[in-house]
């Protein structure tokens, strides 16, 4: 590392170079600036290891500099050799194995997933579990977040800022949350750190656009000047009736711009251009996202892995279909399955296990959530037969708000699962004030309950899968309380 600090600065997104601007006096500042700003953070922040900033540049990706990271020193010097490696990997230039950084595009990597989830939260922090991202089979393939996790970084938060035309974010490291590192203080000396940080790196941007600015004017008033003595030496040289017709050109000509300019204004004409050169620089952020980051796609499944999934998806759906015939000749075909959201959630459960969208709580609350929006949606008369629901404009209206709605809740709730987009369609056929609703809602319920124990013991039984990874939305102290029982050693108590 270049210092025992082990503090690196970034200018990333300014119009010099690094490698070849270094001698400058503003950079050399902006370096001492940012230096101070990284360290100050890291120094009072309780529990955090390591501080990354990533810029959000024009071309709609997220960037950060060789040099804009800190890493805290006693943390860097560790006597685990896994964690060693690992903080070479990531933050030694000078390291055989060091990580080169690459842009990120939203959602990609660390710093993409956190762009992503923050984006529009002001004032709050949320911590993500480092090692669950980098399993994640529904986030983009990314070398460096597995390196991350292989560091000790158990947790990461991000806190986007946007300060004159500098957009990016700043990421915090650490170990392991606590009650410490949550407290409200120390979140609050987070919160302002990330904002002094970003507010660096808009002062030395803004430095950088003056200077542009200032050297243009210069080359500018430097043409003029080489203009008027051409024009000078030029008129010196011709006849005096020449001369006269001239001016009187010229001063026609002046009459007519006089004229045309007072049509339109000059603030006009600026605030034109520059809504002009804002609208033509997201049409290229949008142009350039249309066609793809260039993620690698994950790896495929092995054929043992393959083969598992054969088995275990043919067996639930066997054992599904076996208790829905038993139900169904009982209570009839209204009280049966969903048979159709069977196989939805088979797909999710066993080829995609460790997402977020196939864990008990989204399937649960998720669906449960989808199935109360598709009733309030069916309030809406629609004026028109079933074989006709879907074609007229309320019956259009009915059913965008009900999958809109649906999605956007599940969202919110941090419950999404897709196949309940489906359910809320579904039950625009149920009425509020109907028994056989609330009957349909504990008959899918216990599908999905039946559903989940099974997949839980099948998926169990591979060694390379667990399930779930998260239960999530109990109390914690409850669900705490309820493990400790469970697993409590007898010889303890």
């Amino acid at each position: 590392m270049d210092s025992l600090e082990h503090t690196q600065v970034g200018i990333t997104g300014s119009p010099y170079d690094p490698e070849t601007a270094h001698e400058r006096a503003d950079i050399v500042a902006h370096k001492e600036m940012m230096a101070s700003a990284l360290k100050d953070a890291g120094r009072w922040l309780y529990g955090v290891k390591a501080i990354e900033v990533w810029l959000y540049t024009s071309d709609a990706s997220l960037e950060r500099s060789e040099h804009s990271s800190w890493v805290d020193p006693v943390y860097f010097f560790n006597d685990d050799p896994t964690i060693n490696k690992s903080l070479k990997m990531l933050y030694d230039r000078n390291s055989k194995h060091y990580a080169a950084l690459e842009r990120l595009a939203p959602g990609e990597g660390l710093s993409g997933i956190l762009w992503e989830e923050t984006f529009g939260k002001v004032g709050k922090i949320e911590w993500r579990d480092v090692q669950g991202l980098a399993n994640d089979p529904d986030k983009p393939y990314n070398p460096r977040l597995p390196i991350i996790a292989s560091a000790g970084f158990r947790s990461a938060a991000g806190i986007q800022f946007s300060i004159q035309n500098t957009r990016g974010i700043v990421i915090f490291l650490a170990r392991e949350v606590d009650l410490i590192l949550t407290a409200k203080l120390n979140q609050d000396f987070m919160m302002a750190s990330a904002y002094h940080i970003g507010s660096v790196l808009s002062l030395f941007n803004t430095r950088c656009s003056l200077s542009n600015e200032r050297s243009k004017r210069v080359r500018t008033a430097f043409l003029k000047i080489k203009n008027m003595l051409k024009m000078a030496k030029a008129i010196s040289s011709r006849p005096q009736s020449d001369l006269k017709a001239s001016y009187e050109a010229r001063v026609e000509e002046e009459e007519k711009t006089r004229k045309k300019r007072t049509l339109f204004s000059d603030k006009f004409k600026e605030r034109t251009k520059m809504r002009a050169m804002q609208a033509k620089k997201y049409y290229i952020q949008w142009s350039k996202k249309m066609l793809g980051a260039g993620i690698l796609p994950p790896p495929s499944t092995s054929y043992r892995g393959s083969a598992f999934i054969l088995f275990a998806a043919f067996l639930t759906c066997y054992i599904m279909m076996m208790i829905n015939t038993v139900i169904t000749n009982k209570l009839g075909r209204e009280m049966s399955f969903e048979t159709s959201q069977i196989a939805s959630l088979t797909t999710m459960v066993y080829a995609l296990t460790a997402s977020p969208a196939a864990q008990p709580g989204s399937i649960l609350l998720g669906r449960t959530l989808s199935m109360f929006v598709g009733m309030t949606f069916a309030l809406i008369p629609i004026g028109a037969t079933d074989e006709d629901e879907f074609h007229t404009p309320l019956g259009w209206f009915r059913y965008s708000g009900a999958v809109a709605a649906a999605t956007s809740l599940m969202a919110k709730a941090g419950v999404p699962h897709p196949p309940g987009g489906s359910l809320s369609v579904l039950f625009l056929q149920y009425q509020w004030e109907e028994i056989i609703t609330y009957q349909k809602i504990g008959i899918l319920i216990l599908q999905d309950s039946i559903f989940v124990l099974i997949a839980s013991i099948l998926n169990n039984l591979n060694s390379s899968k667990a399930y779930p990874t998260y239960w999530g939305h109990l109390p914690h102290m409850i669900s705490e309380y309820f493990r400790d029982v469970i697993w409590s050693d007898p010889d303890e108590a």
